[in-house]
């Protein structure tokens, strides 16, 4: 006895999840609200070493970096290169 064909998942539509989801009022003081940017902004620095890190030659990783710095300017680039060293000694 042939076995039946399983049904075909059913689709869902993610447009109504799209955006921003209202999760009640945030209230943070000036102090608070840079703590908050600057822990992002150390994870992203911190992600990104990781990443170049993982390149497989120096010349990539080079290649890499240069085109980053073009992107995002030279004091940017620094701060990623100093994290990339850090992480690389520690290893």
């Amino acid at each position: 006895m042939p076995s039946e064909p399983s049904p075909e998942p059913e689709k869902r539509c993610i447009k109504s999840l799209l955006g921003i989801v209202s999760r009640g009022l945030f209230t943070a003081n000036r102090e608070e609200l840079l703590e908050i940017v600057m822990s992002e902004h150390e994870a992203k620095i911190e992600g990104l070493a990781r990443f170049v890190l993982k390149m497989k030659t120096k010349a990539e990783r080079r290649k890499w970096l240069d085109s980053f710095e073009d992107r995002h300017g030279i004091e940017i680039t620094e701060e990623l290169k100093a994290r990339i060293l850090e992480l690389a000694r520690k290893k």
